[in-house]
Parts: structure tokens; sequence; C-alpha cells
């Protein structure tokens, strides 16, 4: 066998990845994740309840805390979406559309289907509502603090100020507020399930009207604070850093332009404005959830990705397993991988308990991982005597 030679290491958000090259593809092959018994809608809605408890409630409301009134909240809000029969009907048309798959694959793939309905759930709310929602986003719980507190406050301090605000709004809110959300759900999902023509809103036309509203909302405050509003909304790589006073200041500015705003004229709608915020807030709030344990698109030896990311299995991304894997990847004579074999691991947890109570070996979860993030992609052709050849690296990773 000819000597190992080791390529460029590349570490990406946290994965290191090395490649070495070998001339054939040896060690015991792991078998792929072994899927479940596709569920009903009933076994999924109990999956959603036990993963409030198992995790947190943020995949069903995003409140950033784990606290007993925060998944009490969440369990509320899936209870009032079962009495929709359109929730129910949309849970049983899309279970039958899944492919075969684990059952923490089926739940992390329904959220992110449910954050999706969430998004467009929200042009079903009235206006009072819309204004409950914002407040029980992000820091908009400030709303009601003494702003003069800004400039001595620590960020600390004020962190907990608003965690404190926010679940005081949320326990007030909690008999209303999710059967106004199941219902608007109801709808956005019995639309889902029997779309009709010139139902869903026109982009081209409610943007004009948002971005004039936005701007006759900044007209109206003192020019500090508006251009603190603008400056919360300017799109910037990189973004001017500031201090912890000055972010208290643009916090409550924020929280209290948009919840408060009566601006009524001409293509201006202060509830246009607030509901289209509203809805961006909550859809960034759930795409960073959801995007937990993406590593990007390294490239491994010249490896050129596709349109894949490379994401940590969200059950061993849940769970806090870590380790090491040792992958050798069989790759043919036009660069695409044609078979993938798990030779190593010291991965912390060789088995974890799966949202549906089974045993899961997490092993075959890093490899398929692994195999769909490269079989979207292509290695670089290698030639021996002026022809193509099959060849085989060996993919060290650090999880």
């Amino acid at each position: 066998m000819p000597a190992l030679n080791r390529l460029p290491s590349h570490r990406l958000r946290g994965a290191r990845i090395a490649i070495l090259a070998s001339a054939a593809l040896a060690g015991p092959a792991m078998a792929a994740p072994e899927a479940a018994a596709r569920p009903d809608a009933e076994a999924l809605q109990a999956w959603l309840h036990k993963d409030i408890e198992r995790t947190a409630p943020f995949p069903i409301f995003p409140l950033a805390d784990r606290s007993e009134p925060s998944r009490r909240f969440a369990h509320d809000l899936l209870d009032a979406l079962w009495q929709e029969p359109a929730y129910r009907q949309r849970l049983t048309t899309w279970l039958g559309q899944r492919p075969d798959e684990t059952a923490d694959e089926t739940l992390a793939e329904w959220h992110r289907h449910y954050h999706r309905s969430f998004k467009d759930a929200v042009e079903f709310l009235d206006d009072n509502t819309v204004r409950h929602l914002w407040r029980l986003e992000g820091r908009n719980a400030i709303h009601t603090f003494d702003r003069t507190r800004c400039n001595t406050i620590s960020d600390a301090d004020l962190r907990a100020w608003i965690g404190a605000a926010q679940q005081t709004y949320l326990q007030s809110q909690a008999t209303v507020l999710p059967q106004a959300l199941a219902t608007a759900l109801g709808r956005e999902f019995r639309r889902q399930d029997k779309p009709r023509p010139g139902d869903r809103p026109v982009g081209a036309a409610i943007m004009p009207v948002v971005m004039s509203s936005f701007q006759a909302l900044r007209a109206s405050l003192p020019a500090e604070d508006g251009a603190r509003l603008q400056e919360a909304y300017s799109y910037r790589q990189q973004p001017t850093p500031v201090t912890p006073a000055e972010a208290c200041h643009r916090s409550w500015v924020v929280a209290r332009a948009v919840e408060d705003s009566t601006l009524d004229a001409p293509q201006v709608s202060a509830p246009m404005l607030r509901s289209s915020m509203t809805s961006s807030a909550y859809a960034q709030a759930f795409a960073r959830f959801d995007a937990q344990g993406e590593a990007g698109r390294p490239t491994p030896g010249g490896f050129r990705p596709g349109k894949a990311v490379l994401t940590v299995p969200r059950l061993p991304f849940t769970l806090g397993v870590s380790g090491n894997t040792t992958i050798r990847i069989a790759i043919d004579d036009t660069g695409r991988v044609s078979e993938t074999a798990l030779v190593a691991d010291t991965l912390s947890a060789r088995t974890v308990a799966g949202i549906d109570g089974r045993d899961v070996t997490t092993g075959p979860l890093y490899l398929a991982a692994v195999e769909r993030y490269l079989r979207d992609g292509q290695f670089p052709v290698r030639e021996k005597e002026g022809k193509p050849v099959p060849y085989v690296v060996t993919l060290p990773m650090n999880w």
C-alpha cells in the first residue's frame, strides 16, 4: 500500500476536516440510520409535546428561556392547534409525503414546515394580536422600561429585566394568544391544502406600502431616534459596534415605535407595517433555530460543493453528542462519491434515545449527513497514465 499523503486541513465553524489519500476503501461499513415506522398525526403531535420537555419551547413559539410558563404556553398552543381540523389534516397530508426517515428527522422537518407556516399565518391575525406578538419577540418587552436607565444599567441586568418583563407579559396573554395563533395557523394550513388563485397577498402591492410606512414612522420620531430606527434595520455585512447604552436606546425606540404607531395616510399603514415587521422577526428567529448545526460548505481536498450544506445531525446535536469520526469515501472516475463507510469514531455517546423512545446509533447519523453533503458536489477527477481512475480518500472530522 502506498504511503498516505495528508492534504491541508480545513476548519469550518468548529468542524475540523482533513483529507488523507489512500488506495482502497477498507474497514467495516456502518449501516444507514434505521427509519422509524411512519407516524400518524397523533403520534407526531405527541412527539411535539415531548420535545418541548426534552429541549425547549422555542420550536413551537420562539421564547429564549425554558421556564415552566414558557413550556406551558407552547403546550397550550399545540393543544389549541389540535382542535383545528385543518391542522390535523395538514399533519396527515404532510406525513404522507415524507420519505423513509428517523423519527427525529421527521420532527425536525415538521418544525421547518411549521415555521414557514407561522410566518405566513401572521397576516390572519388582527392588529391587537400582532401587537402582542411583537411585544413577545426578541428584546421588545423593553417597551415598558424606564429609558432614563439606559445610560447606567449593565447589559446583563438589562437582559434580566427584559426576560422578566417578557415572562410577565406572556402570562398576561396565556389564555387568549394560543387560541388566536391556532386559529390563524388553521387558516394557513387550510390554504396550503386547498390553494386557490389569489389567496395569497401580492408582495409587489404590499412592499411599497410597508416601505413608505417605515419611512413615515422614522420621520415621525425625533431625529436621533429616527436614525436609531433606521440603523436597526440597515443591511450591513459588518454592523458598526455600539455600546450597551446605545443598544438599550435602540431597542427601546424600535419596540415602542413599531408597537405604538398609529400612522394612517395614503400609502401609509401602521397595521400593515406592524404585521410585516412581526412576521419577518419571527421568521428570522425560527430560521436561526433551523440553521443550528450548519457547518457551511467545506471544500476538503479540492471538493466542489453543490447546493447542500453540511449539517450536524439534529438528534445528537440536540443532546450534546461530540467527538470524532473517520469516514472513507470511494470516488469514481468522474469525481462523484460512489460509496462511504464509517471506519472509526470517538463519539461521546454511541446510542441515544430518539423522540419515539427507540435507541438510535449515532455513528450512522453522522455518516449519512456527510454522505448527503458530498454526494451533492464533486471531487477532482484523478488520472493514471492519462485515464480517469477511481480513488479513495479518508475524511477525519471533529464534531
